[in-house]
């Protein structure tokens, strides 16, 4: 076997170790993102934040067509999203698990 080809397989292994961990460090967790203006509210529900504000602002442009908002108004570095972090199967009363 080549260096090249070793040393694609031992990075390759790393990087599937790193995900492996992820994933079971955020298995079962999803985290709900709520934007809202004055006349709409939005939630999206997604593995990460980061996610979340991707999806709105693709929604907000799709929104803004639709209904001729400013498309501007929803930028993904916005502090205007709230996150909530959601457990699978867990209940939540007002906001917070019971």
């Amino acid at each position: 076997m080549s260096r090249a080809l070793a040393a694609c397989r031992k990075e390759l292994a790393e990087t599937r170790a790193v995900l492996e961990d992820l994933m079971e460090e955020r298995a079962g967790l999803l985290v709900l993102g709520e934007f809202d203006t004055r006349n709409f509210s939005f939630r999206v529900v997604a593995p990460t934040r980061e996610l979340c504000r991707v999806a709105m602002r693709e929604a907000w442009v799709r929104h803004a067509r639709q209904t001729g908002a400013d498309t501007d108004y929803f930028n993904t570095d916005d502090d205007d999203m709230n996150f909530t972090d959601l457990r699978l199967g867990a209940v939540y009363r007002d906001g917070r698990e019971i």
